[in-house]
């Protein structure tokens, strides 16, 4: 298995991954390396510089630098231990490796990349636990094959389309707003099952009862719309959620947090 660990360029968290390379041990508040085995192949992205937007892959893989990329062979399995190694915190949960190589200024793009490895490094920096995995078989779609599922969408019949009109108002009692279920499936199909903000899994932590489970969030809110309706693009609009992180963004009433605002506040408490 590889997995992608992604570090930002903040000051305590350069400083943690300094450490961390220099003793070849890191670690994490919460228990998220159970997985890793003797053997697996862990990429440490240290921040990400460039680019404009993190939320689809086309738009990631362009124009974007990371600063220092190690990659690493885990050599422990992990395990937990409060001896302090780094200053801000104790971050017990932790694995130790062997560094294989380093490079830095590093350009990534689809010419250059796999596109398991690119959505692998892009899921990472906006996961609020910092962990991906690269190799998505069950849910990384390449853009060739999300190209070709919306022009056969497009020639098939029109309660079929991938991109339609939502937050009609309809009067009833009160007033509502219609939503697509339809384009909730296709954004699925485009980002996978992982929250955006703090990666968690539900099929990864309730096995078959929550395989297939995700929120979708509307990256604008959807009460902002038009009376009429607006056009909704599954993979700019709507992004995946976890119960929790859906929630905090919407915690209070006419104040939407973005992705970034809510991971912020996440990474404030996770390395």
């Amino acid at each position: 298995m590889d997995w992608v660990i992604y570090c930002s360029g903040k000051p305590i968290p350069t400083q943690n991954f300094q450490i961390g390379m220099e003793n070849k041990i890191w670690g994490n508040k919460n228990d998220i390396y159970g997985e890793f085995e003797i053997g697996d192949v862990v990429l440490f992205v240290h921040s990400l510089e460039g680019g404009k937007g993190r939320v689809n892959l086309e738009n990631f893989s362009k124009g974007r630098t990371i600063r220092k990329l190690v990659k690493v062979v885990v050599t422990e399995k992990a395990y937990e231990e409060h001896l302090n190694i780094w200053s801000d915190d104790t971050y017990p949960y932790r694995f130790n490796f062997k560094i294989i190589s380093e490079e830095e200024n590093v350009e990534i793009s689809r010419k250059t990349h796999k596109i398991p490895l690119l959505d692998g490094i892009r899921r990472a920096s906006i996961a609020g636990n910092n962990l991906a995995k690269f190799n998505f078989p069950a849910q990384v779609v390449s853009l060739e094959q999300i190209e070709d599922d919306l022009e056969a969408m497009s020639d098939s019949e029109s309660d079929e389309m991938v991109s339609g009109s939502e937050g009609k108002g309809r009067f009833y009692v009160g007033f509502s707003r219609e939503r697509d279920p339809k384009l909730v499936q296709m954004a699925i199909k485009i980002h996978g099952l992982h929250c955006f903000v703090c990666n968690f899994n539900f099929e990864e932590y309730y096995g078959d009862w929550g395989k297939g489970y995700i929120e979708v969030h509307h990256l604008k809110q959807i009460s902002d719309y038009d009376e009429e309706g607006e056009e909704t693009d599954p993979a700019t609009d709507l992004v995946p959620l976890c119960s929790n992180c859906h929630r905090m963004i919407h915690r209070k009433k006419k104040m939407m947090l973005s992705l970034d605002e809510l991971r912020d506040y996440y990474n404030d408490e996770n390395m």
